[in-house]
C-alpha cells in the first residue's frame, strides 16, 4: 500500500514472481493492483478498529515503564498515549499536519510475544482501538508496520 506519491511509485513496480514466507519461496500465481481514494485524517467522533495482526506499541523504554506499572489503568493510559503518538508519527511521515486533538482508547484482549528477528522479541497487543481519526483499511500502525504488524480493520457499526 502507498499514500500520496508512494501510491504512484507502487504503480510503476512490477509484481514479484515469488515471495519468501517463513524462509520458503512461494511462487506468485496472480497479482492484482487497485488504485482508489480513501478518507484519511481527523474525524468528528471516535472510530472503532481491530488489530488483525498484533500491534507492536512499546519501544524498550516504554516497555520497562509498562512492566513497572502496578495497575491496568496506568498501562491503558500509556497505550492510549502511544496510539496517538503512532498516528501523529504516521501523519508526519507523509507530510500531513493534524490541528485537532486526537483521543485514542486501546482495548487489550491479550498481549503476546512477537519475535521480529532472531533474539529480538517485542510484546504485541491484540485487541481493538477507538480514535477520532480515519485510517485506511488494512493499514499498519506502530513499530514494524511496514512488515504488517499493527494492521487494523475498521469495525462498521
Amino acid at each position: 500500500m502507498g499514500i500520496g506519491i508512494g501510491s504512484f511509485l507502487l504503480q510503476a513496480v512490477d509484481p514479484p514472481d515469488r515471495i519468501i514466507l517463513n524462509e520458503e519461496a512461494v511462487e506468485v500465481l496472480e497479482a492484482n493492483q487497485t488504485t482508489r481514494t480513501v478518507n484519511f485524517g481527523p474525524a468528528s467522533g471516535p472510530i472503532s478498529y481491530r488489530f488483525l495482526i498484533p500491534w507492536l506499541a512499546l519501544n524498550e523504554t516504554n516497555f520497562r515503564s509498562y512492566r513497572q506499572m502496578r495497575n491496568n489503568g496506568e498501562r491503558h493510559r500509556l497505550l492510549n498515549r502511544v496510539l496517538v503518538g503512532n498516528i501523529l508519527s504516521l501523519c508526519k511521515s507523509i507530510g500531513e499536519s493534524v490541528n485537532e486533538r486526537l483521543v485514542g482508547k486501546v482495548e487489550v484482549d491479550r498481549t503476546e510475544p512477537v519475535e521480529i528477528k532472531k533474539d529480538v522479541t517485542l510484546i504485541g497487543v491484540c485487541g481493538g482501538l477507538e480514535v477520532n481519526f480515519l485510517l485506511p483499511h488494512l493499514w499498519g500502525i506502530g513499530k514494524q508496520s511496514a512488515r504488517g504488524f499493527g494492521t487494523i480493520q475498521r469495525i462498521e457499526e
